[in-house]
C-alpha cells in the first residue's frame, strides 16, 4: 500500500485551493467539492472552507434564507459559517435576520447592509438576538438612513460586546447626535471607509477618551480625517499598530510628533 501524506499537509494543500487566481478572487467551488467526495476527513475539513463565508445578498437573500433550515443539526452546515452577509430591512420579514443567526452558532464576522428607515430593532428582535448566545468578534455596517438608523449600531454593540472588529459607514452629509448611551465594548481595530467624514461626536462615542495611565484596547485605525477629527483622536496615535487616514483638510498641529512616536514604540 502506498504511503499516505500526514493530514496537516493535505489540509495546507486543500487550504491552498481556496481561491481561484482570479481578480476579484473567488473560492474555488469545484476543487473543494471534488476534496470533499474523497472521504470522510477530507469532507469535513473542505466543507468547512466551502461553507466559510456565506453572502446571501448576493444571492437572493429571501430565495437564500428559505434553505436555511438544511443547516440545522449540531454536524449541519451551520456550524462550518464563519462569516455571513446580510441585508437588513422589514421587507424581506423581520425575522429573516434573526433566523440566519439562529443557524450560524459559530459566527464570527456578520456584514449587515441596512437598506430601510426603520428606527433600529423592536424590542422583541433584540431579546431574540440576545438569546442565540453568539460570540461575534466582528461587525461591518453600512447604513442609508442615518438620522433613523444610527440607533441600530447601538443595539448591536449591547448585544455584542464582543466585537473588536468594527467597520462602519454611512452616506456622507448626515448631521446627527451619537447614536445612545455607549455599551461596554473595546474595539481592537476600527474602520471607516473613505467616502464618510462622521462628526466628532460620533468618532468619541466610538473611541472615547483613554483613561489615566492606560493605553486604550485599539490598535489598528483607519478613517478619513478632518482637523477636528484628528484632534480628538491624537491620544490613541501612540498606541495604534496600524494608522490608516486620507486627509480632507490641514494637518493639526502635533500631528507629525504623534506619528513618530508611533514609528518609536515600534522600534
Amino acid at each position: 500500500m502506498a504511503p499516505s501524506l500526514p493530514f496537516e499537509i493535505v489540509a495546507q494543500i486543500i487550504e491552498n485551493t481556496y481561491h481561484l487566481h482570479t481578480d476579484p478572487p473567488k473560492v474555488d467551488v469545484e476543487t473543494l467539492s471534488t476534496c470533499a467526495a474523497v472521504c470522510k476527513r477530507w469532507c469535513s475539513f473542505a466543507r468547512g472552507l466551502l461553507f466559510f463565508k456565506i453572502n446571501t445578498a448576493r444571492q437572493g437573500q429571501s430565495s437564500f434564507l428559505r434553505k436555511f433550515p438544511l443547516l440545522v443539526g449540531s454536524g449541519g452546515l451551520g456550524t462550518c459559517i464563519r462569516s455571513l452577509d446580510l441585508l437588513a430591512h422589514r421587507g424581506t420579514s423581520e425575522l429573516d435576520f434573526i433566523m440566519a443567526l439562529s443557524y450560524c452558532p459559530n459566527l464570527y464576522e456578520l456584514r449587515l447592509l441596512a437598506l430601510g428607515d426603520d428606527p433600529g430593532l423592536t424590542d422583541l428582535e433584540v431579546v431574540r438576538l440576545k438569546a442565540l448566545h453568539l460570540k461575534i468578534r466582528a461587525l461591518s455596517l453600512t447604513l442609508h438612513y442615518i438620522p433613523r438608523q444610527l440607533r441600530l449600531l447601538c443595539q448591536l454593540m449591547a448585544i455584542w460586546p464582543s466585537i473588536q472588529f468594527l467597520t462602519f459607514s454611512m452616506l456622507p452629509g448626515w448631521t446627527v447626535p451619537p447614536p445612545g448611551e455607549r455599551p461596554p465594548f473595546s474595539l481592537y481595530e476600527l474602520t471607516i471607509p473613505t467616502y464618510c467624514l462622521f462628526p466628532e461626536p460620533i468618532m468619541r462615542w466610538l473611541l472615547p477618551p483613554i483613561l489615566a495611565g492606560q493605553k486604550g484596547s485599539l490598535r489598528i485605525l483607519s478613517f478619513t480625517a478632518a482637523a477636528d477629527h484628528l484632534n480628538a483622536l491624537m491620544e490613541y496615535m501612540p498606541h495604534v499598530r496600524s494608522l490608516r487616514i486620507q486627509l480632507h483638510h490641514p494637518l493639526p498641529q502635533g500631528f507629525f510628533r504623534a506619528l513618530q512616536r508611533i514609528a518609536g514604540a515600534r522600534s
